[in-house]
């Protein structure tokens, strides 16, 4: 994958996200930014969506509070995918990610807020569309 001319493949992960993700990420032909070299520990969040969008990257994160389209409205950033997950393990949450990019092409996501669970993912477009996927779980 060609990064370089592709921005829709530029993520931004949040300190909530395994470090080793970034890692997997890159190696699946992602650009990769980590909050935690971007920025000092416990940044609030309207600097972490400032920060995606000078690096027009999207932010991958275990952060409820960036689903708030009030907040974080859909085509205000370069996009939001959120896990909804809880006490998964380091390379289970890696795996869900891996997974749900490889099925979903990344520039569906690009401006949209995206929820995403076990197996499927809702996607919040600017436009106020709504699409329900689902995706294969290793």
């Amino acid at each position: 994958m060609d990064t370089d001319s592709d921005p829709s493949s530029i993520l931004l992960l949040d300190a909530n996200i395994p470090v080793a993700a970034a890692d997997a990420l890159r190696t699946a032909g992602h650009t990769v930014h980590d909050i935690r070299e971007e920025a000092a520990p416990g940044i609030p969040d309207e600097d972490i969506a400032t920060t995606a969008r000078e690096l027009q990257a999207m932010i991958v994160t275990r952060d409820f509070d960036f689903a708030d389209i009030l907040a974080y409205p859909p085509g205000s950033n370069p996009g939001i995918i959120v896990l909804k997950v809880q006490n998964l393990k380091r390379d289970a949450i890696i795996s869900l990610i891996l997974s749900f990019l490889r099925s979903i092409p990344i520039q569906n996501l690009r401006h949209a807020t995206t929820i995403v669970e076990f197996g499927r993912c809702r996607i919040r477009r600017a436009t106020g569309e709504t699409e329900e996927r689902t995706f294969p779980i290793p």
